[in-house]
């Protein structure tokens, strides 16, 4: 029985205060955004009116008791009215006009709301707040079970007349992320076609709706199954209540908060491992960019950055990991954004960070390095991924307190139930979401492959909102925690494993972070490289004193330098690594302007003559273009006269070892102009080794001068057929 007085006409609001329903002073009414969503849902819940009975019998008992109030609303009136006009056989519209009536007028469904008694109302609230509710989580609230143990004739669970009010809201589960194990609650039924079941509201839902018969209430064209007997509660884990989309739209606008609806910051239990990113950040960036400018951190083919580059850069720059990482994941999240042209190595960290959060655009790098997990999403064209949703994502940062610990899953149970103002969408084609695939390590993996389509965008959003914290994190924004009595959390599902998925199970804000995303201007802002690597360059020998971490130092200017055998603490600048490998000046010239870049200071005078002294080398060997090499017989005594006499060829070449005579091209034509003039005319260039051309060595008679002749003309002849 309703737990509600008859003397008392007032309405009670859900905090205790008194309030007549037509009280002109409250002009109580959902806003023109809160109406449409609701109206959008209500034309799209055609399998709820098909199961409303049961509904509609409490909508009654709440009519009646409206009535007794005596406070001569109009909307009380009307909604009396549509009851009585569908009391023998509603149909889907009477049920429809009952519904938005009941639904669009706030002040209606207040009254309606507080016509639960308190226990229901606590079991309503689950159902306006959850997404669905486990029957074995509702047979706990209750304390009891509420479907009877044997099915109706169809196989369909009775709902128990204690709980009827509910009976509409009871279906199969149909989410892919059932809470319950099959080991503990099997999900073999003898009563129920899993592969044929699609309707999320009624027990009549299977794809041939044409063999179905909705007035007689019974299969046709199918031989009728005898059902077996057995105790439905013996299997509570196959079914869920589920409210209807416009009715927890509606009833959210009215109901209790529930605890998550807020962020409350907590504190972590001692046994929490903790990891601080913010300091790191500061000797990090800086070289993971040298890194990047560098080439040392490689793309693959499709131009992401190759994993295996990036565990090897990682390693080698001794980052501060995250303490489940696999050895690429926070190096990623940085490379990923960074668009290495824009910076130098040097140049402050949190003028990078600026650029990066606050005027750098997001592109399909940064999106993938959030979407990790998901193996194949680099296979994907451009236009299926989102990237500009990483910029809203990050704006999370600006409801963060600072400072204060927040844990991950109350984190997204907030965003759950503020998903109209954070809800995101970093793949927007649902073609390349039936297609993605997750590392079969991932504890995502079973659900997603299993999943629809609504539930894998909800898998993908988790995992884009977990990677946009890391990326967050990665960039000193974020600390995290670790709850070490999670082995899962910090190994995966094996000690050791380096499966690519990486969770935490808290966050906080950092003061960085507030610097860049709650505008706080109390942060030292002179940080940078410099606290943990820096140079000093001597003024009277080509040494630098490394000032910090050396290995970073080393690795940052290797290609220009050497360690020094004398001191731990110096390296010197190594002339002869800078000219190798170079091919030109201009190569020269380049890297030394990388150097120069990377030490990000102004060069000592003795150091930039060293260096001047190096290009001005390449002066003293000048390259010849397109010269010309004629190589002449040895044999040929008379040649050899008539080059060395001859004033105008003299003009035209220069002599080389080995019989040899180089001409420039511009003078090529008047050189063989002057030496046919003299009796000699060239051959066609070879491009045969020039000390492999062979000569005739021995005089040849008459004979074989005209044997020689014959053979020319017939190659002669040959070659003109040919060109005919």
């Amino acid at each position: 029985m309703k737990e509600h007085s008859k003397k008392d006409n007032s309405i009670k609001s859900n905090n205790g205060q008194k309030g007549q329903m037509n009280d002109p002073e409250k002009k109580l009414e959902f806003s023109k955004e809160i109406l449409s969503e609701i109206l959008d849902s209500l034309e799209e819940s055609g399998e709820f009116y098909e199961n409303a009975e049961l509904w509609l019998v409490d909508v009654r008992l709440f009519s009646n008791w409206l009535n007794n109030q005596n406070t001569g609303s109009k909307a009380a009136s009307e909604l009396e009215n549509l009851l009585l006009h569908s009391a023998l056989l509603p149909t889907e519209e009477d049920i429809y006009n009952i519904c938005k009536l009941l639904f669009t007028n706030l002040q209606l469904l207040q009254c309606y709301y507080n016509f639960y008694n308190n226990n229901d109302r606590g079991f309503l609230d689950m159902l306006i707040w959850q997404q669905y509710i486990p029957y074995p989580e509702a047979m706990q609230y209750f304390g009891d079970k509420m479907i009877l143990d044997k099915p109706d004739i169809k196989g369909d669970p009775i709902i128990s007349p204690a709980f009827a009010k509910w009976g509409s809201f009871l279906t199969l589960n149909y989410f892919a992320d059932n809470p319950y194990d099959e080991a503990e609650f099997p999900s073999e039924r003898f009563d129920l076609d899993y592969e044929k079941f699609s309707d999320p509201f009624g027990f009549q839902g299977f794809e041939d709706q044409d063999d179905y018969d909705g007035e007689q209430g019974d299969w046709y064209g199918n031989e009728e199954e005898e059902v077996e007997e057995g105790d439905l509660n013996s299997h509570p884990e196959i079914y869920i209540f589920v409210l209807p989309e416009f009715m927890q739209i509606a009833f959210r606008q009215i109901a209790v908060k529930p605890k998550d609806y807020y962020l409350e910051p907590i504190e972590i239990n001692q046994r929490f491992k903790v990891f601080e990113s913010e300091a790191t950040i500061f000797k990090e960036l800086p070289v993971i960019l040298a890194y990047l400018q560098q080439g040392k951190i490689k793309r693959n083919k499709n131009g992401y950055l190759s994993i295996a580059s990036l565990r090897i850069a990682a390693e080698k720059l001794k980052l501060h990991n995250f303490p489940n990482d696999s050895g690429y994941v926070k190096i990623l999240q940085i490379a990923s954004n960074l668009e290495m042209e824009r910076y130098r190595p040097m140049t402050p960290v949190l003028e990078i960070l600026q650029q990066i959060f606050h005027q750098q655009q997001p592109g399909k790098a940064a999106l993938a390095a959030t979407l990790f997990p998901i193996e194949n999403l680099k296979n994907f064209y451009v236009t299926c991924l989102n990237p500009g949703e990483i910029t809203k994502a990050l704006s999370l940062l600006r409801i963060l307190p600072k400072g204060k610990w927040i844990l991950l899953h109350q984190f997204n149970r907030y965003l759950e139930l503020h998903e109209k103002e954070w809800k995101f969408e970093p793949i927007v084609n649902n073609y390349a979401i039936e297609e993605l695939r997750l590392d079969k390590h991932n504890p995502d993996f079973d659900a997603f492959e299993r999943a629809e389509i609504d539930t894998r965008k909800k898998i993908v959003e988790q995992l884009f909102i977990r990677g946009v914290l890391l990326t967050a994190a990665s960039f000193g924004l974020l600390d995290l925690a670790y709850d070490t009595h999670d082995h899962k959390l910090l190994y995966g599902f094996y000690k050791y494993e380096t499966s690519p998925w990486i969770s935490f199970t808290a966050f906080r804000l950092t003061p960085l972070g507030a610097r860049l995303f709650k505008n706080e201007n109390d942060y030292d802002t002179e940080k940078s490289i410099k606290d943990t690597v820096g140079f000093t360059l001597d003024d009277a020998a080509l040494k630098i004193k490394v000032i910090g971490d050396m290995e970073i130092a080393h690795e940052l200017l290797h290609q220009w330098t050497k360690r020094s055998i004398s001191r731990d603490d110096i390296l010197e600048l190594d002339l002869a690594a800078i000219v190798a490998g170079c091919k030109s000046k201009t190569a020269l010239i380049q890297n030394i302007r990388e150097f120069k870049d990377a030490i990000y200071q102004e060069l000592p005078v003795n150091w930039k003559a060293a260096l001047a002294q190096l290009v001005n080398k390449t002066n003293n060997v000048q390259e010849i273009m397109q010269p010309i090499v004629y190589k002449l017989s040895p044999h040929d005594l008379a040649l050899h006269k008539i080059i060395a006499q001859d004033k105008e060829l003299k003009k035209l070449c220069f002599k080389g070892e080995n019989f040899t005579l180089i001409v420039s091209k511009p003078h090529q034509a008047a050189f063989i102009r002057r030496l046919s003039e003299l009796g000699y005319v060239p051959s066609i260039g070879v491009s045969e080794d020039i000390n492999a051309i062979q000569f005739i060595t021995e005089s040849q008679t008459q004979t074989d001068l005209a044997q020689n002749f014959d053979d020319l003309m017939r190659t002669s002849s040959n070659s003109r057929t040919t060109k005919r």
